[in-house]
């Protein structure tokens, strides 16, 4: 999911060109996936129960295993889904901030200036989208589709080309 916020051109750079917030998208919500869980959980319980009551008692601590792995799964996906980055793109500043899912933060100042902005593998398959200036380079949105990766790269270099036109005239200075 992106959120862009674009700003016209201000008068000075007090104010962010372009705001984004990126995290991943997650079809699934919490009370949703407790209800999965116990259904799974009761429907396990009842098979493995049948089976034991026919003698097979080794397959109730597999059902309990495929529990397991299923909150398991579910347990990574919403850690995962913890993750966000950040970019604010003003006159001579962009900056970048990643929050990975483990809760490390990372915080990326680039200059404006000399930013370059690209998508690799372009044109057969879109790949990573990287910022790079002099010797700094940034992943942004790995998490991200294609598509919002080329329309975030796209709202990244209009940005750039707004901020150096650099600040607009003040009428009657």
């Amino acid at each position: 999911m992106i959120q862009l916020h674009r700003h016209p051109t201000p008068a000075d750079f007090e104010h962010p060109l372009l705001e984004a917030e990126i995290a991943p998208t997650r079809s699934i919500d919490r009370r949703i996936t407790r209800w999965i869980l116990v259904l799974f959980a009761a429907s396990c319980l009842i098979i493995g129960l049948l089976f034991w009551w026919r003698g097979a008692t080794p397959v109730m601590g597999f059902m309990g295993l495929e529990i397991v792995l299923l909150f398991g799964a579910f347990w990574l996906s919403f850690r995962d889904a913890a993750a966000r980055e950040a970019l604010s793109v003003n006159g001579a500043e962009t900056t970048v901030y990643a929050r990975r899912p483990s809760g490390s933060v990372r915080t990326t100042t680039l200059q404006t200036y000399w930013l370059d902005v690209s998508v690799e593998g372009l044109p057969q398959r879109v790949g990573k989208l990287i910022l790079r200036s002099r010797e700094q380079s940034v992943e942004m949105g790995s998490f991200l589709s294609p598509h919002e990766r080329l329309e975030l790269a796209d709202a990244i270099k209009d940005a750039i080309f707004r901020s150096k036109e650099g600040p607009r005239p003040q009428p009657g200075v």
